[in-house]
């Protein structure tokens, strides 16, 4: 979604007094006055394009996390192959790096073996969803000498990779943005093969509403914090919410220990904006337990140049019906039935699911007979996620700030956009990225154009008025 500068108007009234004087026999000739034009706000970007996971019927949701009272063995259950013919992939199913293009592509490299240990030679195959996991799993197995049909419900491959070209400028990524340095060096020679590059993000930038603070300060007050609350979890026999855990650490002040540190309670606001950057989800949602242990490390490496890329070169030479939602799923003796949203239906031998977490959640697949008790208890275990990109483009940066990412200290009624992405070190370019999670991104999402633009200015005035 593009949002262009607003037009400012002048002149309205000088129209009515020409339009009054055509109808005036000898109109009067004042002398002309000079006029001042509105001031232009120099915070006013040119455009901005945000994503809307939150509302795409075809996502509904952007990740996926352990809700508190619940483990990891939950995406095991999400996995289990039903019948030898169905199987599900999806970065919701792996749990090496659940929520990120690492786990996306090693779930349909898994799915696709556990397909090619069963299926016979001339078997017909389906794989339902073309995002990153589908294009890796419709790939293997058509390498592995199967004729593989891949459906997407969408009008465009990638799922909830979404890269928009732009002219002279590197692509907007409103999607899946970055990848965890030594985390997947698989994923990264792909990437590097189909003309993706990297970049890390390593310097970051913190302050308040008031001034800035030593990032090495802020490093250790929410590595501390971190620690506090996974020993705190460890004193209670049950599992807590983040919240939780932060609440036994017992009253936060509001006092720095030094000029350029975080207070405490700082620290805690900037250790659970991390968290919901990584997980989608609000401290209160996420499990103390099981959850902190899926957190990535490593830094974090940004793509440049177009993830589509490398997703489009994954389907080189396999058919891929777009524009076709899978409605139904129903499984035959020896065969599964695919109804499409137009009333088609196709039959396959196997097929591999990749449709998000939220999709199998809502019921937007109805599966007849049902999923087994062990899939249906992974689906309804797990937690979805929500998070927003917006990008947000200027004719020239309007700041000097080096550093690569950017994080303001959340306070009672302050912005929802705390963390932003500066990419004018990395590619050249005038262009913050802000990224929103749990409920301010379906927040965000819920805006209208000038609403939306007008929380952007608002959310970077600390850092630029400075």
């Amino acid at each position: 979604m593009t949002v262009t500068r607003r037009s400012l108007l002048a002149g309205a009234a000088g129209v009515s007094v020409l339009a009054l004087a055509a109808c005036t026999p000898d109109p009067p000739r004042p002398a002309p006055t000079a006029t001042t034009p509105p001031p232009v706000d120099p915070l006013r970007p040119l455009s901005i394009r945000r994503s809307d996971w939150t509302r795409d019927g075809f996502a509904q949701g952007a990740t996926s996390f352990i809700p508190v009272g619940e483990t990891p063995d939950r995406r095991d259950d999400l996995a289990a192959p039903v019948d030898d013919r169905l199987f599900f992939a999806g970065e919701a199913t792996s749990r090496t790096a659940p929520s990120s293009l690492e786990g996306a592509r090693e779930s349909g490299e898994r799915a696709a073996e556990e397909l090619l240990a069963v299926a016979a030679e001339g078997e017909r195959i389906a794989v339902v969803g073309a995002g990153l996991a589908g294009a890796i799993a419709a790939r293997r197995i058509r390498d592995a000498g199967f004729e593989v049909l891949l459906i997407e419900a969408r009008e465009r491959v990638g799922g909830r990779i979404r890269t928009i070209d732009g002219d002279d400028q590197q692509p907007d990524e409103l999607g899946a943005l970055w990848l965890r340095e030594g985390r997947d060096d698989v994923l990264l020679a792909a990437l590097e093969e189909a003309g993706v590059e990297t970049a890390p993000l390593r310097r970051t930038s913190v302050r308040t509403a008031e001034q800035q603070l030593d990032a090495a300060l802020v490093e250790e007050a929410v590595v501390a914090i971190d620690a506090s609350v996974a020993a705190t979890a460890e004193t209670v026999a049950f599992d807590l919410p983040v919240s939780g855990a932060i609440a036994l650490l017992g009253a936060l002040p509001d006092e720095a220990p030094a000029p350029s540190a975080p207070s405490p309670r700082a620290a805690v606001g900037l250790y659970t904006d991390g968290l919901g950057i990584a997980t989608g989800a609000e401290a209160r949602r996420i499990s103390t337990r099981y959850a902190l242990d899926e957190l990535p490390s490593g830094d974090r490496l940004l793509s440049i140049g177009g993830l589509a890329r490398y997703v489009d070169s994954l389907l080189d030479g396999i058919d891929v019906l777009q524009s076709s939602a899978v409605t139904t799923v129903q499984r035959d003796e020896g065969s599964l039935s695919l109804r499409l949203g137009a009333g088609e239906s196709l039959t396959v031998d196997r097929a591999v699911m990749t449709v998000p977490l939220g999709v199998l959640q809502s019921g937007g697949i109805t599966f007849e007979p049902e999923l087994p008790l062990v899939n249906r208890r992974g689906i309804a275990a797990l937690g979805v996620g929500y998070l927003e990109t917006v990008w947000v483009r200027y004719a020239e940066a309007v700041w000097t700030e080096r550093a690569e990412t950017w994080s303001l200290v959340p306070t009672d009624g302050g912005p929802d956009i705390r963390t932003w992405v500066n990419l004018q070190p990395v590619t050249g370019d005038a262009v913050l990225v802000g990224l929103l999670s749990g409920a301010e991104a379906r927040r965000f999402a819920g805006l209208g154009d000038e609403q939306a633009t007008d929380a952007v200015v608002a959310a970077l005035e600390p850092f630029l008025r400075d």
